[in-house]
């Protein structure tokens, strides 16, 4: 399991703690701005114009794709808190990767950065080979959750056999129970697996 964490910000170590905590087995480290410096990623050049801009979260997209293609593994996000242990989800061929959607009411079609997968999985591949082809001077005008996240990812798989792409999409609840812009939480019999917090969207980082 690894968290990413990058930029000048104080990281959410009580949020991240809890994976750690409910998966006591799992070998567990955090990436940092170092390895961002340190790493030769094909997508280098796009990591480091979001990284000036300070759009942390999508160097953190890119940094996420390229790690699970070298090693794979379960990679949750740095704002969330872990309620329940997810080794139950993980139950597709080893070919899938897996992630969830943001909201199937109020953002359809739109998932979240991929989570977990094998090493070399085809499909994450393809969102790395998607991104390299964009214009990184073109991508710093626009925002992450148009060329790096959600919406790009939803646009991936859209009207696409997600069994034929090898990709499972988790029902949003269970990784996000409640949407930012959502008045009511998930009550349903599903069980919770996490709490998405929306740390940068409601700008809850301290300065480091």
């Amino acid at each position: 399991m690894v968290h990413i964490w990058i930029g000048h910000k104080q990281p959410p170590t009580e949020w991240m703690e809890t994976w750690v905590e409910k998966h006591p087995d799992w070998t567990y480290r955090v990436l940092t701005d170092e390895e961002y410096k340190d790493t030769d990623w094909v997508l280098k050049e796009h990591m480091t114009g979001y990284y000036k801009k300070q759009k942390y979260h999508g160097v953190a997209d890119m940094i996420r794709y390229e790690t699970l293609i070298k090693e794979g593994g379960f990679l949750p996000p740095a704002d969330s808190v872990c309620l329940h242990p997810i080794d139950e989800l993980l139950t597709e061929p080893s070919r899938f990767c897996y992630t969830v959607y943001e909201n199937e009411i109020l953002r359809p079609n739109f998932i979240s950065p991929i989570q977990a997968s094998n090493p070399d999985n085809e499909f994450v591949k393809t969102v790395v080979e998607q991104v390299y082809k964009k214009d990184p001077a073109l991508m710093c005008k626009s925002g992450p959750f148009i060329e790096t996240g959600n919406k790009f990812l939803g646009m991936l798989t859209k009207a696409q056999d997600l069994k034929k792409l090898g990709v499972k999409i988790w029902p949003s609840h269970y990784l996000i129970p409640q949407h930012f812009k959502a008045a009511h939480r998930y009550n349903g019999p599903d069980t919770v697996y996490a709490e998405q917090m929306w740390g940068s969207t409601r700008g809850l980082y301290k300065e480091a």
